[in-house]
C-alpha cells in the first residue's frame, strides 16, 4: 500500500519551487537497521516511496516532473518517522519513546507550478490513497481556478527577479473563506520549511492562482484595430540581450499594444521592467494597457 503526499516547496528550498510530491511504502520497515555510533542530524525515510513507485501510481503528467530529494520535518518517534493515519499495515508494531520533530530525506517529483496544477486538478480526492495533503491542495487548487474564472486577480512585476504574474484578489465571502483553508492546511504541506506554514500556504495560493491565468489564457485572442476591422491577435513575448518586450501581434503583421492579459505571454520580464498604460488610446480598442517594456527600450 502507498499513500501520497505532497509538500509545497519555495524558491529558497527548491530550485524549481512549487509541488513536491512524496510517499510512504506500507511494505518497507519502520525504521532503518541501527548502526554504531550517533545517529546522523539527517537520515533518509525508511518507507519512503521511491520515484519509480510514485511515477506508476500518479497521472502522466508526473512524467515531466523532475526527480530529486527533499529533506523534511516530520513527527518521529523510537528512531523513526511517524506513520500518516492513512497508512495501513499488516502488522501493527508499538513504537515506544518521546515524539520530538525529526529531518527525513525524501525522493520526490517535483513540479511547478503549472504542472502542479494539471496534477492536482486531475485527481480524484476519492480515487486513490491520498494524505491530507494532497487533499487540501486539491481543494486550494479548485479555488485558485474559481477565482481566475470569477476574474478575482490583478497583475503585478515582482522585483526578485524581475517576473511579471498573477495575484488573487480576496475580498468579502472569498477572504473568509480563504482564512478557513489557511488554518485548515495540513502540516506535511509545510515540511520543507517548518516555521513558516502560513508563507507557505500563501505562496502555494499565488502559484497556483498564477498558473491557472496562465492556461486560462493560453487560447485567448484579442480584437485589435478601428470599428469594422477583425484583426485577432495572440499574445507572444520577444526577449532580447536588452530585455524582455511583451506585446501582440496581429494576424496580418501588425503590432499592437497589449492589455494586462499579455503578462501571460512570458513568465519573466527583464531587469528593470515597467508597465505602460493607457486607456482607450486612438479610435480602436487597445486593451488595459498598451506596453509591457524592458526600461531603455
Amino acid at each position: 500500500m502507498f499513500v501520497v503526499h505532497a509538500s509545497w516547496l519555495g524558491p529558497a528550498t527548491s530550485r524549481l519551487g512549487g509541488l513536491a510530491v512524496w510517499g510512504e511504502d506500507s511494505s518497507a520497515p519502520l525504521t532503518s537497521p541501527r548502526r554504531p555510533g550517533r545517529a546522523p542530524r539527517v537520515q533518509p525515510h525508511p518507507y519512503a516511496a521511491s520515484h519509480a513507485d510514485l511515477v506508476a501510481l500518479l497521472p502522466p503528467v508526473v512524467g515531466k516532473a523532475a526527480p530529486e530529494t527533499a529533506t523534511l520535518t516530520l513527527p518521529t518517534r523510537g528512531g523513526g518517522p511517524v506513520a500518516s493515519p492513512e497508512l495501513v499495515r499488516d502488522e501493527i508494531t508499538e513504537v515506544r519513546g518521546d515524539l520530538r520533530a525529526g529531518l527525513w530525506q525524501v525522493p520526490t517529483l517535483e513540479l511547478e507550478a503549472d504542472l502542479a496544477l494539471d496534477l492536482l486538478r486531475g485527481l480524484d480526492d476519492e480515487g486513490g490513497t491520498y494524505g491530507a495533503s494532497i487533499v487540501h491542495l486539491i481543494e486550494l487548487a479548485g479555488f485558485a481556478a474559481d477565482l481566475v474564472t470569477r476574474g478575482r486577480l490583478l497583475p503585478t512585476v515582482l522585483p526578485d527577479p524581475p517576473r511579471a504574474v498573477w495575484r488573487p484578489v480576496l475580498t468579502g465571502p472569498d477572504a473568509a473563506w480563504t482564512r478557513v483553508l489557511a488554518s485548515a492546511m495540513p502540516l506535511p504541506l509545510a515540511a520543507a520549511n517548518p516555521g513558516e506554514e502560513l508563507a507557505v500556504w500563501s505562496d502555494a495560493l499565488d502559484g497556483l492562482v498564477d498558473a491557472a491565468a496562465r492556461g486560462a489564457l493560453d487560447s485567448t485572442q484579442l480584437r485589435i484595430g478601428r470599428a469594422g476591422t477583425q484583426g485577432n491577435t495572440r499574445l507572444v513575448g520577444r526577449a532580447d540581450g536588452e530585455g524582455t518586450t511583451l506585446c501582440c501581434r496581429s494576424t496580418g503583421g501588425g503590432e499592437a499594444g497589449c492589455g494586462a492579459r499579455s503578462l501571460a505571454a512570458g513568465r519573466r520580464a527583464g531587469p528593470g521592467t515597467r508597465m505602460l498604460s493607457t486607456h482607450g488610446a486612438g479610435r480602436g480598442p487597445r486593451g488595459l494597457a498598451d506596453t509591457v517594456r524592458a526600461a531603455g527600450r
